[in-house]
């Protein structure tokens, strides 16, 4: 059987603000047949100045790419963290912390 390209697009949870509630974040989670990808889509308050910011690829398996759709927050007004999800009580390690600086 060929396989059939196809690519589908999910907003990852509810976007969040920035301090100063002038940007909005949001992880946007691309699955395709040859890869998925996630990215930082960045706003501001009218839906301008749009930008994304590729975080990661891993190969087209859910179990590859689960455990980095954790927790989106802000580091001051021009760094956004995406923290990986916990196993249990296990302390997440500070470099599998994905920082996205803005500017």
């Amino acid at each position: 059987m060929a396989s059939q390209g196809f690519e589908y697009m999910v907003d990852w949870k509810k976007p969040v603000s920035s301090p100063s509630r002038k940007r909005a974040a949001q992880v946007r989670y691309y699955y395709g047949s040859d890869e998925a990808r996630l990215v930082a889509v960045v706003r501001t308050k009218l839906d301008e100045d749009v930008r994304e910011i590729e975080l990661a690829r891993t190969p087209p398996h859910e179990l590859k790419s689960a455990h980095l759709l954790g927790r989106l927050r802000w580091d001051g007004e021009s760094m956004v963290l995406l923290e990986p999800k916990r196993k249990g009580s296990e302390p997440i390690s500070s470099t599998a912390v994905l920082k996205v600086p803005l500017d």
